[in-house]
């Protein structure tokens, strides 16, 4: 490709995007595809499946709840679990929310945990189980920023202050999205291009984890190249087999 035409892409990608957040690709998403499958799971031998007006939704209702612990613009929000729907929806609503989700390796342990989390100073962290949860308590004295942990399956009552299961969470949004839904669109669109969507961290295989900060306009810009580039058909599927910490 000439280097004309470069640049002719360039300033048309540039402008599709002008303006617009992910929060934004999400809306348009469930306005015009609301009944598409927006993602599928298999659980307990059956497959279980979210509709783009479904996906929006939990990610609504994650948002408000979010919101309802504290989180706002500024804040990081850490997540600890395997590729689940509950993961996604974890980051997609800390984004809604106006803060920068950022996804830990699932194996880290507690000396690793103790220094990406207050690396990024995360307020919240959402832990797939115990096992997890048990690790972040071990140095949770060493996060003062830290004020909840959001267990998705095995949360239990003496856990401690600010742990809570992730129902609890999504009951809560839940609640706050019925009384207030106007509220949710409000906070939804504080975010703009320039504020941050995602928090990556290098493996740290050359020394600490570096984090790497990305927009909603450098994602928005990538998966619009990606999409010229490849011309894959509207409605097709994507395979998620990589940790979710990895950009892909």
């Amino acid at each position: 490709m000439s280097e004309d035409r470069v640049e002719v892409e360039r300033r048309q990608i540039e402008q599709e995007i002008k303006g617009r957040t992910l929060c934004d690709l999400l809306a348009e998403h469930a306005a015009g595809h609301g009944d598409a499958p927006a993602m599928s799971w298999k659980r307990d031998g059956a497959w279980q499946t979210l509709s783009w007006r479904e996906y929006r939704e939990r990610v609504a209702e994650v948002a408000m709840g979010l919101a309802g612990l504290g989180v706002g613009k500024g804040d990081f929000v850490a997540i600890m679990a395997t590729n689940r729907p509950e993961h996604v929806l974890a980051d997609q609503g800390a984004v809604h929310a106006g803060a920068t989700p950022t996804s830990f390796y699932f194996t880290l342990p507690p000396e690793q945990i103790r220094y990406v989390a207050g690396h990024c100073q995360a307020k919240v962290a959402v832990l797939e189980d115990r096992d997890m949860l048990k690790r972040w308590q071990e140095v949770r004295d060493d996060l003062p920023e830290l004020r909840h942990l959001v267990v998705l399956e095995g949360a239990r009552e003496g856990d401690g202050p600010g742990v809570l299961g992730w129902d609890d969470l999504v009951g809560r949004g839940r609640a706050a999205l019925a009384g207030d839904r106007a509220g949710f669109e409000e906070l939804r669109r504080r975010g703009g291009p320039e504020d941050n969507a995602t928090l990556l961290y290098t493996s740290g295989t050359t020394g600490p984890p570096k984090g790497v900060l990305l927009t909603h306009r450098n994602l928005l810009y990538e998966v619009t190249a990606l999409d010229r580039l490849t011309g894959l058909p509207q409605g097709g599927s994507s395979v998620s087999y990589l940790p979710l910490a990895h950009i892909a």
